[in-house]
């Protein structure tokens, strides 16, 4: 028995996320059918986190102990995308220690959020398009600097009773021009349901107000916010980026 991480990227716009639903198929069930196909038996994989429906990911490490010794991590990597469709790929596969946790084990979280200036027939699974707004970036940037540290953030997240607690620790948050239109760049060591696209949204909503940087301090300790503010962006315009351990 071999404890192996897998690295897949995907592009989430004909599933209902990573993580198994009852209303559609997602990542995770393909993955683990495909890999019991391989060694005759069920399989479960533990991701790195989940993505919620129509969301991409670049870099989506997952963790199984598969029971198989005799195939090699090359052949297991051939034959899993020879089983996939082909908006789903495996990058990577290693043999980690048995201890190895690819959820609890991740240290540093990185996802993007990718806005175009048109959309077209060919662009528009990949990006955000906002054609009421001319995104100004210097605008938005303070928005996100106000995010940098440890916060609350029960306000930019979609209600969980089971959560223990809300705070989440970001890293960085930036925003560049690039040649398609702008893309947002957030760290954090961890993540709330729908919590990158509220940001992105409220960020959008406040810049449309020319608001003050202040005003999104505020929102990080209040127990609630005006709902015009919960604006929860497309899920088509964000990617899991990097996953770091």
């Amino acid at each position: 028995m071999r404890r192996l991480k897998l690295v897949l990227e995907y592009d989430g716009t004909n599933y209902v996320g990573m993580q198994k639903q009852l209303n559609g198929l997602s990542i995770q069930e393909l993955v683990e059918k495909a890999l019991a196909k391989i060694c005759k038996e069920e399989i479960q994989i533990t991701p790195s986190g989940r993505t919620d429906a129509g969301v991409h990911a670049l870099y989506q490490p997952v963790h199984t102990d598969f029971p198989v010794d005799s195939i090699s991590l090359q052949n297991l990597q051939k034959a899993l995308n020879s089983l996939f469709p082909l908006d789903i790929r495996v990058l990577g596969i290693s043999q980690v220690s048995k201890d190895f946790h690819a959820r609890y084990d991740a240290k540093i979280r990185t996802y993007h959020y990718k806005i175009c200036k048109t959309k077209t027939a060919f662009n528009h699974r990949y990006f955000s398009h906002f054609p009421y707004y001319d995104l100004d970036g210097k605008l938005f940037q303070p928005y996100l600097q106000k995010l940098l540290g440890e916060h609350s953030f029960v306000n930019f997240c979609k209600k969980n009773l089971n959560l223990k607690h809300h705070r989440c620790t970001i890293y960085k948050a930036d925003i560049e021009k690039t040649d398609y239109g702008w893309l947002i760049e957030i760290s954090g060591n961890r993540f709330l349901h729908n919590m990158i696209r509220r940001i992105v949204g409220t960020c959008l909503v406040l810049s449309l107000e020319k608001a003050k940087p202040e005003k999104i301090s505020k929102f990080l300790l209040e127990e609630d916010i005006p709902s015009k503010y919960k604006f929860t962006a497309p899920a088509q315009g964000l990617y899991l980026q990097d996953v770091q351990y």
